[in-house]
């Protein structure tokens, strides 16, 4: 027994050392941090013209994507891998996300994320890098494109539900494609953040912003309505159809959780960013009413496969998960901006 074990131990050593020897060859990684992602200078407008881009080619079919996978810890909270291919920007990789809106009250992020980025025709590890920020840089580069397409023209009144990261962000980039764009009306369940984000925008620019007391007193006049809440245990209808005018555009960024359910399954319109990849929430309690009729995926409309609007009067939704070929392509943009500005820690394997 002893000379058996000495036997593994030996081979042990030298697996080891090979391994090591063999890494020596490997380029090492670059890791990028919140704060280096945000000296690229990224803009969202470059955002935007990325994921516009990389979503063009899933309406194709030119991109590749494992099917989301993820543990569900508490029925409102999860932590999901998402893995894709985008072959015309030679980019590859896998990011993991978790959502725990119970983070807040411990004074912690709801939304967390990391991202491997990877060569396709290698396999090995480029750059290592915080995703919180490119999560929700795509996430509204998302709702502005579903805008661009879907939203009536002369859009100029915005509600926002819901004040925190994806808010702000989804405002940002719908102000790029809405030049219309000249009334924001925000609630939140907690008046001191709505009354916050007024404050951050009204700096910035001249579109009139209002916080509000309640969801209908910010949708009843809207032509674009971003819920971006942290509702996820159960459905909550903050948005009922009898609120909404004719015409409108709904992007709700928690599935159907924040939605009554007409809207869900008796909009004129539903669009999605990916059947499968939304299909895959039923896991923690979404679409309790069954599979509701998809019209078409966003990326089918950008690549004009498929008609979006086709009358100022239709109500439509835009229910966009967030796809993992969204998040490569922006990985991909800004650690091409980092090492154009050397920016980032690199870390060998040896």
């Amino acid at each position: 027994m002893a000379s058996l074990a000495g036997d593994a131990s030996n081979i042990l050593a030298r697996m080891a050392l090979r391994s090591n020897d063999m890494s020596q060859n490997l380029p090492p990684i670059l890791f990028l941090s919140a704060d280096e992602i945000r000296r690229t200078n990224i803009t969202i407008k470059e955002v935007i013209e990325v994921v516009e881009a990389v979503l063009f080619q899933h309406g194709t079919g030119a991109v590749e994507m494992a099917p989301r996978t993820g543990i569900y810890p508490r029925v409102e909270s999860f932590t999901q891998a998402l893995l894709a291919h985008v072959p015309a920007l030679d980019a590859a990789g896998a990011k993991i996300v978790s959502v725990f809106p119970g983070n807040q009250v411990a004074g912690l992020p709801v939304t967390t994320a990391l991202l491997l980025l990877t060569a396709p025709t290698t396999g090995v590890p480029l750059a290592f890098m915080d995703a919180t920020l490119i999560t929700a840089m795509r996430t509204g580069a998302v709702t502005a494109i579903a805008a661009k397409f879907l939203a009536r023209q002369g859009s100029r009144e915005v509600a926002i539900i819901g004040a925190g990261v994806q808010g702000r962000s989804s405002l940002s980039a719908l102000a790029t494609v809405l030049p219309e764009l000249a009334t924001v009306r925000v609630y939140d369940r907690r008046p001191e953040a709505a009354a916050g984000f007024v404050d951050e925008f009204e700096r910035e620019t001249s579109i009139h912003f209002q916080a509000v007391n309640s969801a209908q007193e910010a949708v009843e006049a809207a032509d674009v309505i971003v819920t971006a809440t942290a509702v996820f245990k159960e459905r909550t209808p903050l948005v009922r159809r009898a609120w909404i005018r004719p015409g409108a555009l709904i992007a709700p960024l928690e599935v159907d959780r924040a939605l009554e359910a007409a809207l869900v399954y008796e909009p004129d319109l539903l669009v999605v960013d990916d059947t499968d990849q939304t299909l895959e929430f039923q896991k923690m309690g979404c679409f309790e009413d069954g599979v509701p009729s998809i019209h078409a995926e966003l990326g089918e409309i950008v690549a004009r496969k498929s008609i979006g609007r086709t009358d100022d009067r239709q109500i439509i939704v835009a229910m966009n998960v967030g796809l993992p070929i969204e998040d490569i392509a922006v990985a991909h943009h800004v650690y091409k901006g980092a090492a154009e500005r050397q920016l980032g820690q690199h870390i060998r394997y040896s």
